[in-house]
């Protein structure tokens, strides 16, 4: 979460959104490909989308269209093995035998085909993981099921990678790549299934946290906290932490929840209903020092994820975290000219100089208003007293002791191709 010119932008997730993990093919061969060319894909085995699409014409209920899935696919690729058992000279027994192989494979298939043609959706978020789900690609399906046409053979781009020759695909704006180490372990064991295609809109709230730390999923405000910090955290600093959110927002703190990871290192999750909005910037601008004289209006613009993940808004956002950086270089620059034991008689200092003069400003506010502009175009606004009198020596500690950081995780991909939902 960053301020640039007194806005904090807010991401908001549809609730009707649903999440995917797709591989690229054998051991990722065909990652570059889709990241390059903007695609995810699936090999339909010469099934064509027109007669997919000419099914779900006369079949209305999705357990209905399934089941009519599997039935084509069946027929397809038994006439398939019917071929190749005549070509190979099969005897009847060795086709036979072959039989309920097939109408496995078949059925496996015809679901998961089913799934990418009829279950899929423009918005839904798709990952991709790479050979040995070292790294992540993360997107928003941006198209609905097409069907172009590829060559069998081997093609190399002049990138030098691979070009899949899947026929079935959707387009997708890729907006970050993360670590291995960045992506949950929770999720990270669910796909290590072998499946090609899996849905994993359950693990919704955790992949909301990896697009952005500040978000709104189902009439929730979420905020996303890294605890850094390698070493064990002991019950003392906890208490500490909970009683700093206590005299920041005081009995507002009964609104407050939290999903903790923190097995060092992990994260903390905060969370309000949404008509609770105001009290996450709140929290985040005292922990962070971000309330000051220079910004007692503050507007919170709740963006799509078409606009969150613009060139543009990306841009901005790098802009003002490098702006950070600089300030932040240039304060240490000056204190290194000035008297340090002068400075820590005044207060206990801090090698992050941002942090002092920072906290010296939140002592004066009194309140500050934080202004809501929805995506539906209606506003909110609420004029919020500030504690002066929060322990500052105890805020920089367990930020110390946790090693808490409010950054974006991964590397973000800008992307003038996300269409407007």
């Amino acid at each position: 979460m960053e301020i640039c010119n007194n806005k904090i932008a807010l991401l908001e997730i549809p609730s009707e959104t649903k999440y995917w993990f797709v591989r690229a093919g054998k051991e990722a061969r065909y990652y570059q490909d889709f990241f390059y060319n903007e695609y995810i894909g699936l090999d339909s085995n010469g099934v064509s989308l027109n007669s997919l699409c000419e099914l779900s014409k006369e079949i209305q209920t999705p357990d209905e269209l399934l089941e009519a899935y599997k039935q084509a696919f069946e027929d397809h690729d038994l006439r398939a093995l019917k071929y190749r058992a005549t070509e190979a000279a099969w005897t009847e027994e060795q086709y036979k035998e072959s039989l309920p192989s097939e109408k496995r494979k078949s059925k496996f298939r015809a679901r998961r085909i089913f799934n990418f043609v009829e279950s899929m959706s423009e918005g839904d978020i798709v990952i991709v993981p790479f050979t040995s789900s070292n790294k992540f690609l993360i997107g928003v399906i941006r198209s609905e099921c097409l069907e172009v046409k590829i060559s069998k053979d081997l093609i190399l781009s002049d990138n030098g990678y691979e070009e899949s020759n899947y026929g079935l695909r959707r387009y997708v704006s890729w907006v970050k790549e993360l670590s291995r180490f960045e992506f949950p372990d929770k999720l990270y064991r669910a796909s290590s299934a072998h499946q090609s295609l899996l849905e994993l809109t359950s693990y919704a709230e955790d992949i909301n946290g990896l697009l952005a730390p500040y978000h709104r999923y189902r009439d929730q405000c979420y905020y996303r906290m890294s605890v850094n910090t390698k070493e064990a955290v002991s019950s003392l600093t906890w208490l500490e932490y909970q009683t700093i959110l206590r005299d920041i927002v005081g009995e507002d703190l009964d609104h407050v929840y939290q999903k903790q990871k923190v097995q060092s290192p992990g994260e903390i999750v905060l969370y309000v209903k949404d008509n609770w909005w105001w009290i996450i910037p709140c929290i985040w601008g005292m922990l962070y020092g971000k309330l000051s004289i220079s910004n007692t209006h503050i507007n919170i613009e709740v963006q799509g994820i078409a606009k969150y993940f613009s060139k543009n808004e990306i841009a901005k956002r790098k802009l003002e975290v490098e702006e950070k950086r600089v300030n932040i270089e240039n304060q240490r620059a000056t204190i290194r000219q000035k008297d340090i034991e002068t400075l820590n008689k005044i207060k206990p200092m801090r090698q992050d100089v941002q942090d002092l003069k920072e906290d010296a400003n939140k002592a004066i506010i009194n309140d500050i208003i934080l202004s809501r502009q929805n995506s539906d175009g209606s506003h909110d606004t609420k004029k919020i007293p500030i504690n002066s009198n929060i322990d500052q020596g105890k805020v920089i500690r367990v930020k110390d002791k946790l090693d808490l950081s409010d950054e974006d995780v991964g590397t973000a991909i800008s992307s003038s191709k996300i269409e407007n939902r």
